[in-house]
């Protein structure tokens, strides 16, 4: 079991480095070589650079809003904590996250928004008037999440990580806890 965890860290590992490398057009034989594995090795646990790319957005984006969305007892003040804490984990790795981006601005916008909507689906279980004005509503939240990340990186990481968290949490999570709290 360790050994297969850190195959799967090596993995993640090689990939990020291979784009902050600049490498272009990683394919899986590129990473299977640089790491001497075999395809089938790879293959065991991601099907392709999507489901890569995907799983470490996820596990170093998106983790503690998993966290958080699964709180019973939110209190506002902790939001900004929260959120300070995935936009320092991006910070933190804001190399590869501006290489990836313009690496592939397709996925990674996708992996985002995808992740985004996973947990929308938690959050919000609200009373709505249809079915349709709470897609709707979990469509739009996911998609500001993503165009905050995206100008945050077009801008080059030009505010804090605190600073990025204090802008999503004044005018988009404050009225996400809000909403929580009156219909969960």
């Amino acid at each position: 079991r360790v050994r297969k965890m850190n195959i799967r860290n090596e993995i993640q590992t090689t990939f990020i480095n291979m784009v902050k490398d600049e490498a272009h057009n990683i394919s899986v034989t590129q990473i299977c070589n640089k790491m001497n594995i075999s395809r089938k090795t790879f293959y065991k646990y991601y099907s392709d650079i999507n489901v890569l790319i995907s799983k470490i957005i996820h596990e170093n984006i998106f983790v503690s809003l998993i966290e958080l969305s699964n709180t019973n007892h939110l209190k506002i003040e902790d939001s900004i904590t929260i959120l300070n804490s995935m936009y320092s984990n991006i910070y933190n790795q804001k190399q590869f996250y501006k290489k990836l981006y313009f690496y592939d601005s397709n996925i990674f916008n996708q992996c985002i928004y995808r992740e985004n909507l996973k947990l929308n689906e938690k959050i919000f279980t609200g009373v709505y008037s249809s079915k349709i004005e709470r897609e709707y509503h979990i469509h739009l939240a996911a998609m500001s999440g993503v165009n905050l990340l995206e100008k945050w990186i077009h801008d080059d990481f030009s505010l804090s990580s605190r600073e990025i968290a204090e802008i999503f949490f004044k005018y988009v999570v404050r009225a996400w806890v809000e909403f929580i709290k009156k219909y969960k």
